[in-house]
């Protein structure tokens, strides 16, 4: 496991922010424990989500559970889209194998990367770190 920080273009450090929404938040406390050079915060609904964002919390990267106890991860996205596009662009749902075709026309909608679930975690290290250096350098584009 390589714990040790990594250096942006720069030369200074800095660490990612990860918002986990998914119902059991054990997938965010997980990838917490194993990627240990960002900071991942866990949520176990949509609304705990955008209560966060709402406070002025930013996030580098959003990973998303497709379905919710409270909404849909579609849902939350178009909260984030009205409300904090910034964080909209940020949203990356994790998606299982299995997905409604219902599920799978509204996420073909939109532009946003799914992951499939569970996440491999040296993907996820190589999205963070690109995520961390947009934000950084340059507003990140719509993908």
């Amino acid at each position: 496991m390589n714990t040790n920080p990594r250096k942006m273009e720069s030369g200074t450090f800095r660490r990612g922010r990860v918002l986990v929404v998914e119902n059991e938040a054990l997938e965010g406390r997980r990838l917490g424990e194993t990627i240990l050079e960002h900071e991942f915060v866990a949520v176990c609904s949509g609304g705990f989500a955008l209560a966060l964002i709402a406070m002025g919390r930013r996030y580098d990267l959003i990973l998303c559970e497709v379905m919710l106890r409270d909404m849909t991860g579609v849902e939350l996205l178009s909260h984030l889209w009205r409300d904090h596009p910034c964080q909209g662009q940020r949203l990356v749902f994790m998606i299982t194998e299995q997905v409604s075709p219902v599920l799978q026309y509204l996420l073909d909608a939109v532009p946003n990367l799914c992951f499939e679930a569970p996440v491999d975690t040296d993907g996820l290290r190589a999205l963070i770190e690109r995520r961390t250096r947009r934000s950084r350098n340059a507003p990140l584009a719509q993908f």
